[in-house]
């Protein structure tokens, strides 16, 4: 069985497939026009130059996909959220508008989320938080001595001990 594919009514001049392809569309009919992505954006999303009134575009798969099956966003700020947390995974199926939150919460059931050890700008490991959080018993300059061994901020080491970070 082939792929069912649609076009959108700002977007007359491709027809996207079920599962993100794009073709160009002339004269009401689909030609293989061999689309394929631009490659990946910086978060692995795959995205398609495509000409648009005479001007380039860069358009993500996933949105595509997600308004030709699901029709617009409800708002401007919907996000087309992946149900299995992989971006390169664009079937209609595995797409829903989702707002940020709860795209955020997705990320996080996902194990996406740059939180911990996945947030490049981590200074520390998991395990040396727990470490942390395992020596402090509140003596005074603790913190400090902490924050020294770490390599960490004083605010920063204190919000370890505190439970506020790294509640893992």
């Amino acid at each position: 069985m082939g792929k069912e594919w649609r076009t959108l009514e700002w977007l007359p001049d491709y027809a996207i497939s079920e599962d993100g392809d794009i073709e160009r569309v002339v004269d009401g009919v689909t030609r293989k026009a061999g689309f394929r992505p631009r490659g990946n954006t910086h978060n692995g999303y795959l995205r398609y130059k495509l000409s648009i009134d005479g001007k380039k575009r860069m358009l993500l798969a996933h949105r595509l996909v997600c308004e030709a099956w699901h029709g617009t966003p409800p708002t401007s700020k919907h996000h087309a959220a992946h149900g299995d947390g992989n971006p390169l995974n664009n079937h209609f199926s595995n797409l829903r508008w989702a707002t940020c939150l709860e795209n955020q919460r997705d990320r996080r059931k996902h194990g996406t989320a740059p939180i911990g050890e996945n947030n490049p700008r981590a200074k520390i490991t998991a395990a040396q938080a727990r470490e942390i959080k395992r020596r402090y018993c509140g003596r005074y300059g603790q913190v400090a001595q902490l924050s020294r061994e770490f390599g960490l901020s004083h605010s920063a080491t204190l919000s370890i001990c505190k439970g506020e970070h790294w509640n893992g």
